[in-house]
């Protein structure tokens, strides 16, 4: 909440409260998760953390979805 109060909300006027949750929906999507990055994700914006958490789900899982897709004992 300090980050998008210090980087978005703070000195920016809105015209009315569909405004302000578009542009800060907008900042969520875009600047915090793609961009800035997190100190509790090894300075990496969550986007790029969970794309890499993704592609090493596939490969530890990888042989035991192909076993289980083949039929073979696991």
């Amino acid at each position: 909440m300090k980050t998008l109060k210090q980087e978005e909300v703070d000195g920016r006027n809105y015209r009315d409260l569909s405004h302000a949750s578009e542009t800060i929906g907008i900042f969520v999507d875009d600047v915090y998760n793609r961009q800035r990055l997190h100190s509790a994700l090894t300075y990496r914006p969550p986007a790029e953390f969970e794309a890499t958490l993704l592609q090493l789900a596939v490969v530890v899982y990888r042989p035991q979805a192909i076993a289980n897709a083949t039929g073979s004992p696991k």
